[in-house]
């Protein structure tokens, strides 16, 4: 995963640009300067990790989002089921930031992605799986 990141981060320079957004509706991440778009990506929610709780809670789990951004994820889950995973079959379980890191990186393993992307917030951080990725 770090090495898929890492890619990302050099040809597009994802932590250079002014600002970020991502949309539920278009399933899109796109990183933009001086509000012109610079780079946008097709997106999934893998899951969110709350350090106010310590607990990691799958996208899948997660009906607060729109369900084209949890759909596809659902594929980790059924992995864990069939590999007999508890972590990737518990919706919600107690779980440090590492813990995230591992969760993403299983599921851009599962789910074949370009990379993952956490978009931090207060009380914790969202996990976004890239699927697709170019210049705007």
């Amino acid at each position: 995963m770090q090495d898929k990141s890492g890619l990302l981060n050099q040809e597009f320079s994802l932590g250079s640009h002014q600002r970020y957004d991502w949309d539920q509706e278009t399933g899109e991440l796109v990183f933009s300067n001086d509000g012109v778009p610079a780079v946008i990506a097709k997106i999934d929610f893998i899951g969110s990790y709350s350090s106010k709780t310590n607990t990691w809670l799958w996208s899948w789990a997660n009906f607060h989002l729109l369900e084209g951004m949890r759909v596809r994820v659902a594929a980790v889950r059924d992995y864990g089921e069939s590999h007999d995973y508890p972590w990737l079959t518990t919706s919600k379980w107690e779980a440090e930031e590492g813990d995230a890191w591992d969760m993403a990186a299983v599921a851009a393993h599962v789910l074949q992605a370009k990379g993952v992307y956490r978009s931090p917030r207060e009380g914790g951080a969202g996990f976004l799986l890239i699927r697709e990725i170019s210049r705007a």
